[in-house]
């Protein structure tokens, strides 16, 4: 009877497809996480990314390039950061100066 039962829920769940939703009651087939952002009391909320307090905590998490698409909140410079798979890069800072882009061409 056991052998009946552990076969059974392994051939089951071969053939099941999970997805996970965070909010959601019916996440989307498409996605292997679907986060959404309204209550049920008709509220909106947002998505909070790991914090870490500085750039030194930030390094001692020592991602690899399988990592790539990390990210985390780097409260001493306030950037987002993203783990490109060799470094961190910065996607936005609060309350720094935009970055300028000055082009020119010159034809003759």
């Amino acid at each position: 009877m056991k052998y009946l039962v552990s076969l059974l829920l392994l051939v089951t769940g071969s053939y099941c497809f999970a997805q996970v939703g965070i909010g959601t009651t019916t996440p989307s087939s498409a996605a292997m996480l679907e986060i959404s952002g309204q209550t049920s009391s008709g509220e909106f909320k947002g998505f909070m990314p790991p914090r870490v307090p500085d750039v030194a905590a930030q390094l001692s998490i020592n991602p690899t390039a399988a990592d790539a698409g990390l990210m985390v909140f780097v409260e001493s410079s306030e950037c987002l950061d993203l783990w490109n798979g060799s470094s961190w890069q910065n996607i936005y800072c609060l309350g720094g100066t935009p970055d300028v882009w000055i082009n020119e061409f010159h034809y003759q």
